[in-house]
């Protein structure tokens, strides 16, 4: 069993583990920048509720903490613990010729 771990990336920077906490944050930053949200996060249906679909690919990560298959972080500004983004490694949805997926 494999746990996602934090991860420091500098002084600035770190990465924590994807949990529904940041939910909201995510929200924010998709009303922010859809267009930037839908190239990261393709499957995202603008026309479905919004909220619902990024709570489920929360849950659906938490689900699968430690099973070393799948590892999503929060990006966090280290000074005020802001989200700044999501980060995610898997081997779910990875190229025939690979082994794992990167997504951000």
């Amino acid at each position: 069993m494999f746990v996602t771990p934090d991860l420091e990336v500098d002084e600035h920077l770190a990465l924590r583990p994807a949990s529904k906490a940041v939910l909201p944050e995510m929200i924010e930053a998709y009303h922010e920048d859809s267009q930037a949200a839908q190239t990261a996060l393709p499957w995202l249906d603008p026309e479905d509720d919004i909220r619902r679909q990024l709570r489920d690919m929360l849950y659906d990560i938490e689900s699968q903490q430690g099973t070393g298959r799948l590892h999503f972080w929060s990006i966090q500004a280290t000074d005020n613990w802001q989200f700044v983004g999501l980060v995610g490694l898997g081997d779910e949805l990875q190229a025939p010729q690979s082994t794992y997926n990167l997504g951000y």
